[in-house]
């Protein structure tokens, strides 16, 4: 009997801490199969998305460096490369692409964007941060029409997905504690 309450707790503790993961990420509207087109000579503003989501219950500082082969084609508008993200929003990074008037229609370029959660200033020994990556894939060609693109209705969609996951967790861990009391506590 001991020993099924030993493992009792040590399920439902794992499980709890298993819920509290940081989910901080960037999305960009651009990836290999879409890339950015833009023509010689062009230059134009796109804009990353930060996200401190998923049930973050701390703001995070994070740090924006540009890499890659398109690296020397874009810069970061913002003077400082470090960036507040409240918990639970998100914010938008713009980044200047210039695309020299020599440069040959064809020519593919990756500006890659590497970037680094500053840990939280604490008097420990050892403080650990982390990263996430993305890139933006640069074609260069004539313009061709628009495709279509997301609607705000469509991302609401996606957001409604993720609330319907979090609940059906929530609910599943629910059954298990009730389950757990049943079996230690009305069975005797």
């Amino acid at each position: 009997m001991k020993n099924k309450i030993i493992i009792s707790i040590l399920i439902i503790v794992s499980i709890l801490l298993s819920l509290n993961v940081s989910a901080f990420g960037v999305v960009t509207s651009y990836w290999d199969t879409k890339p950015l087109i833009l023509e010689p000579g062009e230059s134009r503003d796109v804009y990353v998305t930060l996200q401190n989501g998923a049930g973050a219950i701390e703001d995070v500082v994070a740090k924006v460096e540009l890499q890659g082969s398109g690296a020397e084609l874009a810069e970061i508008l913002d003077k400082d490369k470090s960036f507040l993200v409240p918990a639970g929003q998100e914010i938008r990074v713009g980044i200047k692409v210039n695309i020299p008037n020599n440069f040959e229609i064809g020519e593919r370029y990756v500006i890659g964007l590497a970037v680094n959660v500053l840990p939280e200033q604490s008097d420990a020994p050892v403080l650990l941060g982390s990263g996430v990556g993305t890139s933006i894939p640069i074609l260069i060609q004539n313009h061709e029409p628009l495709a279509a693109t997301l609607t705000g209705e469509s991302i609401k969609e996606t957001n409604l997905d993720y609330n319907i996951i979090g609940i059906g967790a929530l609910m599943l861990l629910l059954a298990i504690v009730i389950f757990i009391f049943y079996e230690l506590h009305i069975k005797k």
